[in-house]
C-alpha cells in the first residue's frame, strides 16, 4: 500500500513539474527570477532531464533488486529519492537558482525559450528524445511497482461468459 503512494505521489510530482514547465504555469509565483540566459536554461533544463533519466533507471533497477521485500524496497525507493533531491538541489545551485525559480522561468520567458529551441533544433531534438526515454522509463517503472502489488496492467477485454 505504501508502494503504491509512493508511485502516485511521484507521478503526480513528474507530471504538475512538466505541466508548469512546458506551459509556464505558476503555483507560487516569486517576485524575483533568476535571471539567466535562455540558453543556460535549456542547458539546464537538459542535464535536469538527464539527471530524470538517470534518476528512473535507478529506481527501476531498485525494484527489481527488492521486489521480494516490500519493506525494504519503500526504504530503498525513499532513500533514492531523498539522494535525487539533493542532487537536483545541487544543480540548481550550481546555477546559482532554486528548483522554484527553474519551474517559473517558463512563465516569464516561454516565447523567447520557444524561439531558441526552433532556432537550436538539436537541442530541441535531445529534450524531445529525452522526454520520450524518460516517458517509457516512468510507464516501465509504474508497471513494475504494479506487478509487485498484484495489479492488472493489462486492458480487461469484454466480460466472459
Amino acid at each position: 500500500m505504501r508502494c503504491r503512494k509512493y508511485i502516485n505521489s511521484y507521478i503526480k510530482f513528474i507530471i504538475i513539474s512538466i505541466i508548469i514547465s512546458f506551459l509556464g504555469f505558476t503555483i507560487y509565483p516569486r517576485v524575483s527570477l533568476a535571471e539567466i540566459s535562455v540558453k543556460i536554461y535549456c542547458q539546464l533544463h537538459l542535464e535536469c532531464m538527464q539527471l530524470e533519466e538517470s534518476y528512473l533507471n535507478e529506481l527501476i533497477s531498485i525494484v527489481k533488486q527488492y521486489q521480494e521485500d516490500s519493506d525494504d524496497l519503500e526504504q530503498q525507493l525513499e532513500k533514492k529519492r531523498e539522494e535525487s533531491d539533493v542532487t537536483k538541489e545541487d544543480l540548481y545551485s550550481s546555477y546559482e537558482t532554486t528548483s522554484e525559480e527553474y519551474i517559473n522561468y517558463m512563465s516569464k520567458h516561454g516565447d523567447e525559450v520557444d524561439a531558441y529551441l526552433k532556432d537550436n533544433n538539436d537541442i530541441k531534438q535531445q529534450m524531445d528524445d529525452l522526454s520520450q526515454t524518460i516517458n517509457s522509463l516512468l510507464d516501465e517503472f509504474e508497471s513494475l511497482m504494479k506487478k509487485i502489488k498484484g495489479i492488472d496492467t493489462e486492458p480487461s477485454g469484454p466480460p466472459k461468459d
